[in-house]
This record gives structure tokens, sequence and C-alpha cells, in this order.
């Protein structure tokens, strides 16, 4: 095996790990927003609120009345990968206005020092 092929092949092998390691990210971080739908309309909203790492978000979350929590998880269903950055993931959605039309909505997830994923902006 020539300098060229073996350079080639670890090249390859690095971009595959990386594919697998955001891919891995994207999974999980996906997982977590379908839990935090879950809990949205189940009424859990003390565990939902633990999503987000502000205050002001954690209030706003514990406080949404039965039609918006069902609004916010629809969207959060919804919602599709638009980029990443790092370890921090924006997926774009949309809200549902009392007319039945859509908003389009973006969000980002990012992982705290512990490792769990958190909508850090929405």
């Amino acid at each position: 095996m020539g300098r060229m092929t073996r350079m080639a092949a670890i090249s390859i092998g690095l971009l595959q790990v990386l594919l697998c390691r955001n891919l891995y990210a994207v999974n999980n971080a996906d997982q977590t927003i379908a839990t935090l739908a879950n809990e949205l309309e189940s009424g859990d909203l003390e565990t939902a609120a633990k999503r987000f790492p502000d205050s002001n978000s954690q209030y706003v979350v514990k406080h949404l009345d039965a039609m918006k929590r069902k609004k916010l998880a629809v969207g959060f269903r919804a919602a599709k990968l638009k980029r990443t950055a790092n370890d921090e993931l924006t997926y774009e959605t949309f809200w549902v206005e009392e007319d039945g039309s859509k908003t389009p909505e973006e969000f980002d997830i990012a992982k705290d020092v512990h490792g769990n994923w958190l909508i850090t902006n929405w």
C-alpha cells in the first residue's frame, strides 16, 4: 500500500468516525425532543421544564395551558434537523396559530456539562 493510499484510507476512516459520531448525537437529540413532546402532552411539566437550562423558559413551560402544551408538542414532533455546529444542533419546525396557519420556527439543542441534551434557544 503506497503512502497516498494509506493517507486516503486514514482520511476515509476519520470521516466515517466523525459521521458516526454526528449521527449518534443527532439520534440522541431526536430522542430527547420526542421525550419532551411526550412530557408536554402528558402534562409532566416539571420534567419537561428540566430540558431547558434557563429559569425563564422553565417558568414558561411549567405554566403552559393544555392547548399550548399540545401545540408545542406538535411542533417538537415535527422538528427536522437544519444544521449542526460543534455540539449544537438547530432544528426547524412550526407553531400552529389560532387560525390554523403555521409559522416557521427554529430551536437549538445542545449538551450540558453532564451530557444531557437541553433546548438552549427557542
